[in-house]
């Protein structure tokens, strides 16, 4: 799987970039990054583009290094011609929605801080 290269990995267990639940790597096709710094902060905005091999739908997790100071204030998904906005919430009601959405047989995603010490 090629690097996303936006930091060193931490953590030999969870590989950066795009993984299915039964640990099937999708491969990445591009990325890019757009960045502004102003008033001692800067904003990123980081776009990647994977290939889907699969035909069936599955579950993955995506996992993206960030600095300790870093935040994700929110995040835009396309799959095809549909497009999942990523909204800020308190984790348990986001967990429950994303639980919900896939019952229904929705597409959703969950987006959750994960730090390494």
């Amino acid at each position: 799987m090629a690097s996303t290269g936006a930091l060193p990995r931490t953590d030999s267990t969870r590989p950066a970039g795009l993984v299915s639940v039964d640990g099937r790597t999708y491969p990445l096709k591009s990325a890019r990054i757009d960045a502004r710094a102003e008033g001692g902060v800067a904003a990123t905005t980081f776009i990647q583009t994977y290939g889907n091999p699969y035909k069936e739908p599955l579950e993955v997790l995506y996992t993206l290094p960030l600095p300790a100071s870093g935040a994700v204030i929110g995040y835009t998904i396309r799959l095809g011609t549909r497009v999942i906005r990523g909204e800020v919430r308190k984790r348990a009601e986001a967990r429950e929605e994303y639980r919900k959405a896939l019952v229904e047989g929705r597409t959703a995603a969950l987006l959750e801080r994960w730090r390494y010490r």
